[in-house]
């Protein structure tokens, strides 16, 4: 997951299928948050541009830069829209990672949970100066690297806290 600039409210881009829960779309919707429908990629684009013309004061953006959860436990690709609203917005990136939430979540498509451990950690922001909208496949690489490495953290503090049995 990549967060563009930290603060107060955060306006995320989730599948168009939320939208359709009751309560939550239109919770969602009230605060902000924009659906997308991940096999138009030319509305979706159109749909977090318009988020970002209205004004991002006092938000935060984040993206699922893989698009979807992995049904294996290794990242996806990456795709290219957290990079481009960073250089868009002028946005510096904030890697997270989350580990965990497979074995809390699984499988996918089935709505129960399960206890257990899940860890979430920020990495270090990664800055958009020096990147360009022609160069945006190296800030992606760049995206995708500080995420792999939460992602190790995470991963050990799951492995901590499981082995530890609490």
């Amino acid at each position: 997951m990549i967060v563009l600039r930290f603060l107060r409210t955060v306006f995320g881009w989730a599948a168009i299928f939320f939208a359709t829960i009751p309560i939550f779309g239109w919770a969602a919707r009230r605060m902000g948050h924009v659906f997308i429908d991940r096999k138009d990629s030319s509305r979706a684009t159109k749909a977090i541009r318009g988020r970002i013309e209205r004004g991002l004061t006092g938000a935060s953006l984040f993206f699922f830069a893989e698009g979807t959860r992995s049904k294996v436990d290794e990242l996806l690709p990456f795709k290219k829209g957290a990079a481009i609203a960073a250089l868009d917005t002028q946005l510096d990136c904030v890697p997270i990672a989350v580990a965990g939430a497979r074995d809390v979540l699984k499988p996918k498509g089935v709505s129960l949970f399960q206890p257990g451990p899940v860890a979430v950690v920020f990495g270090a922001p990664i800055p958009i100066a020096g990147h360009s909208l022609e160069g945006r496949d190296a800030l992606v690489a760049a995206q995708r690297a500080a995420v792999e490495k939460a992602l190790a953290q995470a991963r050990a503090l799951v492995r901590e806290r499981a082995g530890s049995g609490t």
